[in-house]
């Protein structure tokens, strides 16, 4: 087995982009937690239920800047190039699906995809495509 694929090194900037998305994705867990079981006891209405939903939205939009400040400490360039076509191909695959179930919403062969499935499709594709670029570009054996 090859371990030089699965071993790294990382940079400062992953580092610190590894503790930065752990943070933020504790929060949002936090807040997903804390607030489900408000709203749904409470049955929160019109402005209270508006504002609990925006408390763990908030995290989702620090996951972003969070990717953000990556690019922006990240030095090498060719690191900086994979992450944002890894987010290209990631926003271009969760719009393509996103476009997808709502023609088949229009046409009425469902009613509504399971809630979260665009954030989800968003994190998942744009892990598969930063994976898929990392294999392609190592370099081999017999090239190093």
């Amino acid at each position: 087995m090859n371990w030089k694929f699965w071993c790294s090194n990382p940079s400062k900037a992953a580092k610190q982009y590894t503790q930065r998305l752990v943070v933020v994705m504790l929060f949002y867990i936090l807040m997903v937690w804390l607030v489900t079981p408000l709203v749904r006891t409470h049955h929160w209405v019109a402005t209270k239920l508006y504002f609990a939903a925006a408390l763990p939205t908030i995290p989702i939009l620090f996951m972003l800047l969070v990717v953000g400040l990556y690019l922006r400490d990240e030095r090498d360039e060719f690191k900086r190039h994979q992450t944002v076509v890894s987010m290209l191909w990631a926003i271009a695959i969760t719009l393509g699906f996103t476009a997808f179930t709502d023609f088949l919403r229009s046409y009425g062969a469902i009613t509504a995809v399971p809630p979260f499935t665009e954030f989800v499709t968003f994190w998942m594709s744009m892990g598969i495509v930063n994976a898929v670029q990392t294999i392609r570009s190592r370099v081999g054996t017999d090239e190093e």
